[in-house]
């Protein structure tokens, strides 16, 4: 982590902050937290239950529902939080301490902006996202990547925090967090704007025709790039002019038919771009002793063979083509067949 602290005061001094450097070596509360979420999940629920229009008034009632219906609602992991928020609600002496032992901590937090007189404290967020872990669920998922985090102190305390993406780590984005005393909302604000100025980081999404997203990021100091796949939009787009490929002569005067595939983008005015084959087949031909060909009368391919005769009939047509996208966006690898067949 040195080198991303390194770099982030490098910017801070380099524009004429003075840095602070304290050593807090105080232990986060993370159980006490957690006991004050599960203790009050329940009565805030239940409360919200109350005056809806949901039959079922109580968190009781939602587990035993989950349980009668697991195959549908809880195909991956069960409901242990539930569980577990049922049975701390049950423990008030426990949730009096947790109380106390938070807000010692924000004492002490606030205490820190008051000794070092502190515009903001300034950290790393927290660790990259992890994979989903199917058998272990997140507790080893988190033990398989990097942890550490700054922004619980706010959370407890109840103080303005903003987080801004600013670095990288295992190709997944880190956030940079500015953290304020009580009331400081604007300030913590303007360190955020400032230093996003001073490293600007742009986000494009594009999405594949498959239905997978990519977002590329351009990180305008160190010119690194990388891409997150798998999202689950699905991109809308249809042609709105095609033309068929010319027939190219060479295989025209032979008989030769087969097809190509051609890959490209499709950019937000509806051109093609970066059009590519990714496959191209010839039927009705002979080769290497064998004859490949093609049964018209149920369109069959028998034996299609690796060829080259369509390529630059097909590149000029995907080149042609025009669609309506409505994504918003660049649409990534977008697949389009041309055949060439030549009738009786």
């Amino acid at each position: 982590m040195k080198p991303l602290i390194d770099e982030i005061k490098s910017i801070l001094q380099n524009n004429g902050a003075v840095l602070v450097e304290i050593d807090d070596s105080r232990e986060y509360p993370a159980e006490d937290e957690y006991f004050l979420l599960k203790y009050e999940f329940k009565e805030g629920l239940e409360k919200y239950l109350s005056n809806a229009t949901e039959e079922k008034k109580s968190l009781q009632e939602i587990i035993d529902f989950n349980n009668k219906n697991k195959n549908r609602v809880m195909p991956y992991f069960g409901q242990d939080i539930l569980i577990a928020s049922l049975e701390a609600s049950k423990n008030e002496e426990r949730y009096i301490n947790a109380i106390k032992k938070t807000k010692e901590v924000k004492n002490q937090t606030l205490a820190l902006f008051e000794k070092y007189d502190l515009d903001a404290m300034i950290g790393l967020t927290r660790g990259p996202a992890w994979k989903i872990n199917y058998e272990g669920g997140d507790s080893a998922a988190i033990d398989r990547s990097r942890s550490f985090g700054n922004g619980g102190f706010a959370a407890i305390s109840g103080l303005p925090h903003l987080t801004i993406p600013f670095f990288k780590i295992d190709n997944f984005p880190v956030g940079l967090s500015i953290i304020g005393p009580l009331w400081s909302d604007k300030k913590v604000l303007e360190i955020g704007a400032f230093l996003e100025r001073k490293k600007k980081i742009d986000f494009n999404y594009s999405i594949s025709s498959n239905g997978g997203c990519k977002v590329y990021r351009n990180n305008s100091l160190t010119g690194d790039y990388f891409r997150l796949s798998g999202c689950t939009d699905q991109a809308y787009y249809k042609p709105t002019f095609k033309r068929a490929p010319d027939y190219p002569r060479s295989p025209l005067s032979k008989n030769i038919m087969g097809y190509s595939i051609v890959q490209f983008d499709i950019e937000e005015n509806g051109k093609t771009s970066n059009q590519i084959i990714i496959e191209e087949k010839c039927f009705n031909i002979k080769a290497n002793g064998n004859y490949y060909w093609y049964e018209s009368s149920d369109e069959t391919v028998y034996m299609p063979i690796d060829c080259n005769y369509f390529n630059n009939s097909s590149l000029a047509a995907a080149k042609r083509l025009r669609y309506e996208n409505n994504f918003g966006g660049i649409i990534k690898e977008v697949e389009h067949k041309f055949t060439y067949l030549i009738g009786d």
